[in-house]
């Protein structure tokens, strides 16, 4: 019993660990020289987006991209970040990397206030407009998601009734 206390002990600690560090490791970076970015975006290692920050929380920030270099994003994304309202309505331009929930972005170079410069523009050229968003499965998707589970719920308690038969009426002898 004990080796399981201890065991159980040493995961806990980490994993807290691991959660403690990310956040932190994120914000400490080896400094780019911000003229690299546009090379580095061309070759696959970023994508650069620039438009307007909409709403900052706790969560992250939403924007809203205008114009999208080096790859396709959709028109709404997620970054990670911190509750900063002056922030909200400003245009910006984030170097991205997609990862499994949203997408991450550094300040250690390359991601700054304002559109891109002349000089990042003349390398990333023209860029495309984004994608229109992706909400859940897409509209027919998610017509088709909802329906499957009314359906589900109608055969759960379809099954219900079938066991348990109705109550007799008052007064009825059983």
């Amino acid at each position: 019993m004990e080796a399981r206390l201890r065991l159980a002990l040493g995961l806990t600690l980490a994993l807290a660990t691991l959660l403690v560090a990310s956040p932190a490791a994120g914000w400490s970076c080896a400094q780019r020289n911000p003229r690299e970015a546009p090379t580095e975006a061309l070759q696959g290692k970023w994508k650069v987006v620039e438009g307007v920050i909409e709403a900052e929380s706790i969560f992250g920030i939403r924007f809203r991209v205008e114009r999208t270099y080096a790859a396709e994003v959709a028109r709404t994304i997620t970054l990670p970040g911190q509750a900063n309202a002056n922030r909200v309505g400003q245009p910006w331009t984030f170097y991205v990397q997609r990862n499994p929930i949203a997408y991450g972005y550094t300040d250690c170079g390359g991601s700054h206030p304002g559109l891109l410069t002349p000089e990042e523009r003349s390398v990333l050229g023209p860029g495309l407009d984004p994608r229109p968003d992706e909400q859940g499965f897409g509209p027919l998707g998610n017509s088709v998601a909802v329906g499957a589970v009314l359906a589900a719920l109608m055969i759960l308690i379809g099954r219900r009734n079938r066991r348990h038969p109705p109550p007799a009426p008052a007064g009825a002898h059983p």
